[in-house]
C-alpha cells in the first residue's frame, strides 16, 4: 500500500515538472509546497482509513477528495498558475484514491468528474479573454485524464476481483477437504484447539461441566476396494461416507477428513453420560444401508475410536487416545471402542508387531498348523485345514488372533494369503511324494478375491510347486461375497476353471444368497461351529444343522461340520447324515509331523475305535 502511494506521488511530481517545462512556465515554490502538503495529507489520512469499518470508507473518501479539489480550485482562482498542474493531477488522484481505499467504480467516476469540473471552472474564471486554443487544449486534456482514470480503475477492479477470488479459493483449500467438502486436518486442529481452550476457561470459571470428545473413524477394507475398483470409485465412496457422517452428526463442532479413509469428529456433551458412544452408534447405523457405486452394491463397515477429555489433555493427546481406541476396535472386527488408560500397553505391542510382520513374511517366520477333516462313517482322514501361525523370535508361537488384525490394518493380507498358499502347496507336494494324498484347505482373504491379478499369482505358485490344483481347496466366507459379488465371482470362476475347488466356510453366520451356492464352483459347505458346538443342547440348532445338511445334499455339496468337540455331537451329526467332522474331538491344529503321527496311529482301526483312540491321544497331549 505505502509503496503504491509513493509511486503515485513520484509520478505526480514528474507530471508537474514536464507540464511546466512544456509551456515554459517557471516552477514556483508555492506550488510545490501545496502539492506536497495535499499529497502528504493523503499519505497520512488514507492508511488510517484502512482501519475504519468498510461501510464508513466512502464517506471519508468523498469528504477528503472534495477538500482536495476545492483546495486546487481555490489556488487557481487566486492567481496561482496551476492550470496544467490541475489537469495532470486528475489521473494521479483517481489512482491514489483507488489504491488506498479500494472504492467501487461509480464513486471513482463521481469523484474524478467533480475534480475535473471544479478545476476547469476555476481555470476559466482566471482568464479575462479565454482563447479557444487554450480552452480546447485543457478540455481535451481533462477528458483524456478522466478516460485514463476510468479505464485504469476498471483494470484495477478486475485485478482486485481476481485477487479476491484467488484468496477465497486459497482460504477454502486451506480449511476444506476438496473431495468431501468436510473440514481438512489443519482446520480440524484449529477448531479443536479453540474449543479445548474455551472448555478450560469454562472450568476455571466453574461453569456447567461439559465434556469434549474426539471420534476417529476408519473404514474397514477400504484400501482393497480402492485398489481393485479404482481410485474414482474410491473417491465416490468417500464422498458418500462423508455425507452420512455429516447427516448422522449434525450437532458436531467439526467433522473432518484427516486423510485417506480416516475421518474425525469433535463432539461435546454433558459430563457423566455415555453420550459419545451414542453419536458413534448413530453413524454406524447409517452404514447399514448399502452403497450404490456405478452399478455396484457395496456394504461398508467401520471401526470407531472415541477419546473423552477427562483432565486437561490437549488435542494431540486426544487424537492419540482415539487412535488407540480405534485400533482396538479394528482388531476386534469393527464397532466402537472408548479409550481407557489400560489400552496403552496393548497398543504398543500391536504397533511393534505391525513393524515386524512384513519382515516375518520374508524370513520364513510364518508357519502352518493342520487340523484333520475326518469322514464320519469310515473314520478316514481325507483332508486338512491349514491354519496360519507366526513363529515370533521373541514372543514365541503367535495365534492368528494376535496378528491377523495387524495384517488387515496395514494392508498385508494379500501377501500373507499368498505366503500361506505357497507353504500349503509345498506341504501338499511332500505329502504326495510320501503317499499321503491329503487335500489342504486354505482360507482366502477377501482382499485377495477383490484383486483381479490374484488368479494369475496363484497359478504361478501352482506351476512352481508342481502339484495339481485338486491338491488344494480354497475356503471363502459368506460375508466375503457381499463386498463385491460380481468381481469376486469373476476371480472365483477363473480359479475354478484352473481346477481349484471351493468351500463355503462359516455357513449360517452371514447373509449370502442361495443363488451364489449355485453360481460358484463349490464342492463343500462348512457349517459354522456356533451351530455345531451346542448341537446336543439346543433344538433350534439341531433343526438348522439337519436342514442345512439336507439342502447341501440336494445341491450335491459335501458337508463339513466345524467345532465337533465331543462324542455326542459326533454321533448326532452321523445320524443327520453329515459327511465330515472337524474339531477338538479329533485333534487340535498341529504341525505337519505331529499330524502324520496322528494319522499313522489311527491306521487300521475300526471307525469307532479310531475316534476313541484319537480322542485319547489328544487328551494326553
Amino acid at each position: 500500500m505505502r509503496t503504491a502511494i509513493a509511486v503515485v506521488l513520484l509520478v505526480d511530481l514528474l507530471a508537474q515538472l514536464v507540464g511546466k517545462l512544456v509551456v515554459g512556465h517557471p516552477i514556483r515554490f508555492t506550488e510545490a509546497l501545496v502539492q506536497s502538503v495535499s499529497v502528504g495529507a493523503l499519505l497520512v489520512l488514507f492508511p488510517l482509513l484502512g482501519r475504519v469499518a468498510p461501510e464508513r470508507w466512502r464517506a471519508w473518501v468523498l469528504i477528503t477528495g472534495l477538500m482536495l479539489n476545492l483546495t486546487i480550485a481555490a489556488m487557481i482562482a487566486f492567481g496561482q498558475d496551476m492550470s496544467f498542474r490541475g489537469a495532470l493531477l486528475i489521473p494521479a488522484c483517481v489512482l491514489l484514491i483507488y489504491l488506498t481505499v479500494r472504492l467501487d467504480l461509480g464513486t471513482l467516476i463521481w469523484l474524478g468528474g467533480a475534480h475535473s469540473v471544479l478545476t476547469f471552472a476555476a481555470w476559466l474564471c482566471t482568464l479575462a479573454q479565454p482563447r479557444p486554443q487554450e480552452t480546447s487544449f485543457l478540455f481535451t486534456l481533462i477528458v483524456l485524464a478522466n478516460a485514463c482514470g476510468y479505464f485504469e480503475s476498471r483494470r484495477l477492479q478486475r485485478e482486485r476481483r481476481m485477487v479476491f477470488v484467488q484468496n477465497q479459493t486459497l482460504t477454502r483449500y486451506a480449511t476444506i477437504d476438496d473431495l468431501t467438502g468436510l473440514a481438512n486436518r489443519r482446520h480440524f486442529y484449529e477448531i479443536a484447539d479453540a474449543q479445548l481452550q474455551r472448555q478450560q476457561r469454562g472450568r476455571r470459571a466453574q461453569l456447567e461441566p461439559r465434556e469434549i470428545a474426539v471420534m476417529l473413524v476408519d473404514l474397514d477394507r477400504f484400501k482393497e476396494i480402492n485398489d481393485t475398483l479404482g481410485h474414482h470409485t474410491g473417491d465416490v465412496l468417500l464422498q458418500q461416507i462423508a455425507q452420512r457422517l455429516r447427516s448422522a452428526l449434525p450437532e458436531a463442532l467439526a467433522v473432518a477428513r484427516l486423510g485417506g479413509d480416516e475421518f474425525a469428529a469433535l463432539l461435546v456433551g454433558r459430563a457423566g453420560d455415555d453420550w459419545a458412544s451414542g453419536h458413534a452408534q448413530r453413524f454406524l447405523a447409517s452404514l447399514d444401508a448399502p452403497f450404490e457405486l456405478e452399478g455396484l452394491t457395496l456394504h461398508m463397515h467401520a471401526s470407531v475410536g472415541i477419546a473423552v477429555r477427562r483432565q486437561d489433555e490437549d488435542r494431540q493427546a486426544l487424537l492419540r487416545q482415539a487412535d488407540i481406541a480405534m485400533y482396538r476396535s479394528k482388531s476386534r472386527g469393527g464397532g466402537i471402542d472408548v479409550y481407557s488408560p489400560l489400552d496403552v500397553a496393548h497398543t504398543r505391542e500391536q504397533v511393534e508387531l505391525a513393524s515386524e510382520l512384513s519382515r516375518a513374511l520374508k524370513n520364513d517366520e510364518i508357519v502352518l498348523h493342520y487340523q484333520p477333516k475326518t469322514d464320519l462313517r469310515s473314520g478316514h482322514t481325507h483332508g486338512v485345514e491349514a491354519l496360519v501361525r507366526w513363529q515370533h523370535p521373541v514372543h514365541g508361537l503367535l495365534s492368528p488372533a494376535r496378528f491377523l488384525p495387524v495384517a488387515e490394518r496395514h494392508g498385508l493380507m494379500r501377501m500373507l494369503t499368498l505366503r500361506v498358499l505357497a507353504l500349503a502347496m509345498q506341504q501338499a507336494r511332500e505329502w504326495l511324494q510320501a503317499g499321503r494324498p491329503l487335500r489342504i484347505a486354505v482360507n482366502i482373504a477377501p482382499e485377495s478375491l477383490l484383486d483381479a491379478r490374484f488368479p494369475e499369482l496363484v497359478l504361478e505358485l501352482l506351476e512352481r510347486s508342481g502339484v495339481p490344483a485338486s491338491a488344494l481347496q480354497l475356503e471363502i466366507t459368506e460375508n466375503t461375497i457381499l463386498v463385491d459379488p460380481d468381481r469376486m465371482l469373476q476371480v472365483i470362476t477363473r480359479l475354478g476353471e484352473a481346477g481349484f475347488k471351493f468351500a463355503l466356510d462359516d455357513y449360517g453366520t452371514g447373509y449370502s444368497s442361495l443363488s451364489y451356492l449355485r453360481l460358484m464352483p463349490l464342492d463343500e459347505l462348512k457349517i459354522d461351529r456356533s451351530f455345531v458346538s451346542s448341537l446336543g443342547g439346543e433344538t433350534s440348532n439341531a433343526v438348522i444343522v439337519r436342514s442345512t445338511i439336507q439342502m447341501a445334499r440336494e445341491l450335491g455339496l459335501h458337508v463339513v461340520a466345524e467345532g465337533v468337540e465331543d462324542q455326542a455331537t459326533w454321533q448326532r451329526l452321523w445320524h443327520f447324515g453329515c459327511d465330515t467332522a472337524q474339531g477338538y474331538y479329533l485333534s487340535r491344529p498341529v504341525p505337519a509331523a505331529e499330524l502324520e503321527a496322528w494319522i499313522d496311529a489311527r491306521a487300521g482301526m475300526r471307525p469307532g475305535d479310531a475316534v476313541e483312540r484319537a480322542l485319547a491321544s489328544t487328551l494326553r497331549a
